[in-house]
């Protein structure tokens, strides 16, 4: 079983499936035929028994050292121990990004004068479907259910032996100047074509260093905020322009506990959140792609169906959540879940930032058509039967729904930004600053509480909740009315600790704690700039930066007590907290394009 720290580990993408490496430079996670799959490699999430593809020193005494990185500006990494040097990536080149997903190519490319142990041992969908490698010139081909899988290996001799019900395929040898291990999913041919791997390889980089250079970084924390761009790009799946909310599923938000979740699909609001951090980068295209994906949701439904909470990466609907058996979890956290419930749910929240991306998109001088117009019509028009009705939330709590001031608060703010893109394509809208206004009046009604001076979690009672620090980020009051004032002093007063953000405190229906969400630490940042309280988002800052991983990588939460990371990896939610929370950090220093 694994015994990396969740954010140490690597990650690759070639924008349809991705795959996660150890910090011993084993590959312990990659679904097929893309990151909503099923695992090929599963011993993230419960040992060998689950399958991984790893490359170790062939003398297991002679305990050198490894260290690992990204090459700048790409998601190709390098893993090295003694003479030995491994480079990793999944190949981007000839457009596959943008194809369909079914086909794609990991290449592992070693060199070095020591002898190293590789082991190949695929087990498809958490080793429940039997595996038989069959050794053939040039390689080795995988046998697993109704996947082609081939690794590719010229040179290589392998020993086959059968273990349980599946087959593992082991190497020993000098890579010298150049050995080649090409993974190939989709395709059973072992024959050598098109380019070389080093070509391959200067395509890669080539692909990942172009979309790098059409952004503008800001001066505070550039590397961090650069491999954070990246993370959220790579989690983009190219296909249908969806974006990811994480690359795993059931890395716990306890070590132990039981709040596990998969969160391999696209939430449209967590994805437009992405597009809006990328855009405030200077990059529209993952933002227009995922409009393009979100105005393809919209058409199947009806008219006056709520938006689901979250959907498969090609749009397709969840309709349940499963527990694995045969996988043990990370470091025996269990369950390890597939699917998610809250794809049922009903989330009021998540229509504010698309409306937020649409604004932005206007206001920045993108080309917005009248299908962008009908989508903010479409919005409001959803807002305007559904706004009075409780809801799950943001947080998705598995309890009776309730009147989330969060979601209201977003039910306003949606139909603000659609204002926006009305008055971009000179539409009057009177119709919507009354049901503003309502909405505005039902709020500051009932879910400002008089005795904390501060807006709580929901009109029932009178709990903090981070997403509350939404009143100062939406301009919902001006940044020094009380009522501002007071809401974020309630939030730091309750879930402010180690200089991190908790989401919540109240009962959620679920056994156990959690850590703290660095997009909630990312918001209050972003709040306190917009006050003026610049030292205090200052030392926040400094502190969400020292909590990334070694690559820059950060997961869901952190543990302050443990000084850990927690939850699913990498999450897009906090490398999107850490690029607006640097954009916010320098406003006074830097000017983003916004018309890539």
């Amino acid at each position: 079983m694994s015994e990396t720290l969740i954010d140490h580990h690597l990650f690759l993408s070639d924008l349809r499936t991705v795959a996660l490496l150890d910090d011993r430079g084993s590959v312990v996670w990659m679904c097929i035929p893309r990151m909503d799959g099923v695992p090929l490699f599963g011993s993230l999430l419960g040992g060998e028994s689950l399958g991984s593809f790893s490359i170790t020193p062939e003398n297991t005494k002679s305990n050198l050292p490894v260290t690992q990185a990204y090459l700048a500006g790409t998601c190709v990494s390098r893993t090295s121990f003694g003479s030995v040097v491994i480079t990793d990536f999944l190949d981007c080149g000839g457009g596959r990004p943008f194809q369909r997903s079914g086909r794609s190519d990991l290449l592992r490319m070693l060199e070095g004068n020591e002898a190293v142990r590789v082991r190949f041992a695929p087990k498809l969908d958490f080793g429940r479907i039997s595996t038989r490698i069959v050794s053939l010139d040039g390689g080795l081909r995988v046998h697993c259910g109704q996947y082609l899988v081939t690794l590719r290996s010229p040179g290589v001799s392998w020993n086959i032996e059968r273990v349980g019900a599946h087959d593992e395929a082991e190497a020993v040898f000098i890579p010298g100047k150049g050995v080649v291990l090409e993974l190939s999913v989709g395709t059973c041919m072992l024959e050598a074509k098109g380019p070389s791997a080093i070509v391959r390889l200067r395509r890669t980089e080539s692909f990942w260093r172009a979309w790098c250079h059409t952004l503008s970084v800001p001066p505070i924390a550039s590397e961090l905020v650069s491999r954070s761009a990246i993370t959220l790009r790579a989690l983009c799946y190219g296909p249908t322009g969806a974006i990811a909310a994480a690359a795993t599923t059931s890395l716990p938000e306890c070590i132990g506990g039981v709040r596990n979740w998969d969160y391999r699909f696209c939430w449209p609001r967590d994805a437009a959140f992405s597009a809006n951090a990328l855009l405030r980068l200077g990059s529209s295209g993952p933002g227009m792609r995922l409009l393009d994906w979100l105005l393809a949701l919209f058409e199947e439904c009806g008219e006056e169906d709520f938006l689901r909470p979250v959907y498969t990466l090609s749009g397709r609907y969840i309709f349940g959540e499963a527990e694995i058996a045969e996988a043990s979890g990370y470091k025996a956290s269990q369950p390890v879940r597939v699917g998610n419930l809250a794809a049922q749910q009903l989330q009021l929240d998540s229509l504010g930032p698309i409306a937020q991306l649409l604004g932005a998109l206007a206001r920045s001088g993108a080309a917005l058509s009248p299908e962008h117009c009908e989508l903010a019509e479409r919005m409001v028009g959803l807002v305007e039967h559904r706004w009075r009705d409780p809801d799950h939330g943001i947080w998705e709590v598995r309890t009776e729904q309730r009147h989330f001031v969060h979601s209201k608060l977003m039910c306003w703010f949606t139909v603000s930004e659609s204002l926006a893109v009305a008055e971009y394509l000179g539409l009057e809208k009177p119709e919507w600053r009354r049901l503003m206004n309502e909405i505005r009046i039902d709020i500051e009604t009932q879910g400002f509480n008089q005795q904390h001076g501060a807006y709580t979690a929901a009109y029932d009672g009178a709990d903090a909740d981070a997403a509350l620090l939404w009143v100062v980020l939406t301009g919902f009051h001006a940044v020094d009315d009380p009522r501002c004032v007071g809401t974020v002093k309630f939030v730091m007063d309750r879930l402010l600790r180690d200089e991190a953000v908790y989401r919540y405190h109240y009962d959620d229906a679920l056994e156990g704690a959690e850590g703290t969400f660095h997009i909630c630490t990312g918001w209050l940042i972003e709040a306190l700039v917009m006050m003026g309280r610049r030292t205090e988002a200052q030392s926040l800052f400094e502190r969400l930066c020292q909590r990334a991983g070694p690559a820059g990588l950060m997961a869901e939460q952190w543990d302050p007590k443990e000084g850990m990371a927690l939850g699913n990896f990498p999450q897009a939610y906090s490398h999107l907290a850490l690029i607006n929370s640097a954009c916010a950090m320098s406003s006074d220093l830097f000017c983003p394009l916004t018309t890539v």
